[in-house]
């Protein structure tokens, strides 16, 4: 589920919310930027109900909830994310499978790389012959990612949101949020 885009206090239950929207504009701040800012940091645009379904209401109620539900909800909820082999529910189902099968990956010794790069998140982790790296970054730009002589592997990739990846050397060639795992043996 994504955040409601609120477009006016109207819409919003949250006290807290309510009340700084009333101080904000009593101060002379516009409503649509205190709307544009209670959009990036309220609570109640994450509160809505669950989009189970594509039914009225997200199939959440037959009547109408206390708050909105998502305009997205046709699309986004989870009878599609089940449907969808490439959802963040498989996504997950994909990983809790692999942490019951590879014991590397509960009882591995952890190692940390690159913990000052502010894009990605890379570690490892051995259990006697196996190890396994995993590559992670946050960002929605492109970037060429530089990694220790150590880590230039061959394997068997556990898990990937793009392509399977099944090598890396010295320089890693990241898309917006990739993710992969690789096994080496």
């Amino acid at each position: 589920m994504t955040n409601v885009p609120f477009t006016s206090i109207s819409q919003y239950r949250d006290i807290e919310t309510i009340n700084m929207h009333r101080l904000h504009v009593e101060a002379g701040l516009s409503p649509e930027e205190f709307i544009r800012g209670a959009n990036e940091n309220g609570r109640d645009n994450a509160r809505t109900p669950m989009q189970w379904s594509a039914a009225p209401y997200g199939g959440f109620s037959a009547g109408v909830p206390w708050i909105e539900v998502n305009p997205n909800y046709p699309k986004v909820n989870a009878e599609a994310a089940i449907k969808d082999e490439r959802s963040i529910w498989n996504h997950y189902r994909k990983l809790i499978a692999l942490r019951k099968t590879h014991p590397v990956i509960v009882y591995g010794e952890y190692r940390p790389w690159l913990d000052q790069h502010p894009d990605v998140f890379v570690y490892t982790r051995a259990l006697d012959r196996s190890w396994i790296i995993v590559v992670a970054k946050f960002t929605p730009r492109n970037i060429a990612l530089s990694l220790p002589t150590e880590l230039a592997i061959m394997g068997e990739c556990l898990i990937c949101n793009y392509e399977p990846v099944h090598m890396i050397g010295e320089t890693v060639e990241l898309k917006p949020y990739e993710t992969f795992a690789i096994e080496c043996k």
